[in-house]
C-alpha cells in the first residue's frame, strides 16, 4: 500500500519550476468546463494569456504553498498542489511520469482556477 508524502522535495522542485517543457508531448487536461487532450505546443501558446489574466486580476504569479505526492508505482506519481496568486487560492492535481529526463506531467486537473477563485472572492 502506498502512502501520501507531504512536501516531497523532488515533486515540490518540479512544481516550482513548472513550465511548458514540464509536460509530456500530449497531456490530459481537465477543469470544471471540459476535458481534452492538449498538445504541449498549445499549452505553451496559452501561457502569455494566462500571465496576462493574472496581471489583470492584480495577482502575482502563482506560488506553490503545499504539495502531496502519492507514488502509484515506480513510474507514476499522483500529486495534489495548492497555490497562492496574490489573494487567490488555487488548487490542482497532476499525474506525473518518471522519465530519463526527470518528472513529466501527463495529466492535469485544474480544480480552482483564477476565474473561479475571483468569483468566490467577490
Amino acid at each position: 500500500m502506498h502512502s501520501w508524502i507531504e512536501d516531497d522535495a523532488e515533486v515540490s522542485a518540479f512544481l516550482r519550476s513548472l513550465d511548458a517543457t514540464s509536460f509530456d508531448d500530449r497531456i490530459l487536461v481537465a477543469d470544471a468546463r471540459r476535458v481534452a487532450i492538449v498538445e504541449r505546443s498549445a499549452l505553451a501558446a496559452a501561457l502569455p494569456a494566462r500571465r496576462a489574466a493574472f496581471a489583470a486580476a492584480g495577482a502575482a504569479a502563482p506560488r506553490l504553498t503545499h504539495a502531496a505526492a502519492l507514488p502509484l508505482d515506480e513510474h507514476h506519481v499522483l500529486v495534489t498542489a495548492t497555490w497562492k496568486a496574490g489573494q487567490f487560492d488555487l488548487a490542482s492535481t497532476y499525474l506525473l511520469r518518471r522519465t530519463a529526463d526527470g518528472l513529466r506531467a501527463i495529466a492535469y486537473v485544474n480544480h480552482r482556477d483564477l476565474k473561479s477563485a475571483r468569483a468566490a472572492d467577490t
